[in-house]
């Protein structure tokens, strides 16, 4: 059972490492991206189900759960205000360990930029909504790339510029990440909340910076395209029993406030 796409989560080489004859179950959501990437590493039996809400404890490390007695906490809760500094901590106390994990990292093919122009090219093409709300570039600076990829909703151009040429909004992110991102390899809500990546974004600018993710996030192949799977029988079953529910998530996701802090360092 797998309850969400973050990587401490939804591992592709844990789970590459699984027996395919075992089913995989996983919440019923818009985003029919986790299904298809477990039938891709070969999990023939895919339980899409839906869950209830729930509220489960936090443990840390040492805290003991009994289904007689509850949880038995040892220590002190973990201080989610402070989760960057422990992450910063850990980070430096596996530093050996991190650089060799990324020095085995594979650089993108030579055709990466023509990918990401598809890629976006198509993702505006098919949102609406993005093209209506982000009428500023987003540029996108490949670390070891000297030049920035932009993105233009409004124009529905992506193009490459020079490293002078400035756009109101960047985003900084390694190659690696970046091309696994577009190949499906990962979710790109696992690329946003990496550490790996950095932005730069004014105040006023967040909601536009946000649209991008949020398009990515739920709707890569538009708000209706491949969603809900309008043509297909399955498609039709779900979306008379499930309309309502279909609605509150769509909404949901795109009423939703981006969580960014502006003007980050990159």
């Amino acid at each position: 059972m797998i309850s969400h796409v973050h990587d401490d989560h939804f591992h592709l080489p844990s789970l590459q490492r699984l027996p395919k004859t075992a089913t995989a179950v996983i919440p019923y959501q818009l985003d029919p991206w986790m299904a298809q990437t477990l039938r891709r590493l070969g999990f023939a039996q895919v339980a899409v189900e839906r869950t209830p809400e729930v509220q489960a404890p936090v443990l840390n490390r040492g805290d003991r759960l009994s289904p007689t007695d509850g949880v038995e906490y040892v220590g002190s809760g973990f201080d989610w205000g402070r989760r960057d500094e422990a992450v910063a901590a850990t980070a430096r106390a596996q530093a050996t360990i991190i650089q060799a994990a990324l020095a085995e990292e594979q650089p993108p093919p030579e055709d990466f930029f023509e990918r990401f122009r598809a890629y976006f090219t198509a993702l505006v093409r098919r949102n609406r909504l993005l093209r209506r709300r982000t009428t500023v570039p987003i540029a996108f600076a490949v670390e070891g790339i000297n030049e920035r990829w932009v993105v233009d909703c409004t124009s529905r151009q992506v193009v490459r510029r020079e490293l002078s040429q400035e756009a109101p909004i960047e985003i900084r992110v390694p190659p690696t990440v970046l091309f696994a991102a577009i190949e499906g390899e990962i979710h790109w809500e696992t690329l946003y909340l990496s550490n790996r990546l950095r932005i730069r974004v004014p105040r006023d600018l967040l909601d536009q910076e946000w649209n991008l993710w949020r398009m990515a996030f739920n709707f890569p192949q538009g708000l209706l395209r491949d969603r809900l799977r309008f043509l297909s029988v399955r498609g039709l079953r779900v979306l008379r029993r499930r309309y309502p529910e279909l609605t509150r998530l769509a909404l949901e996701r795109l009423r939703a406030p981006s969580q960014r802090e502006p003007e980050r360092d990159i």
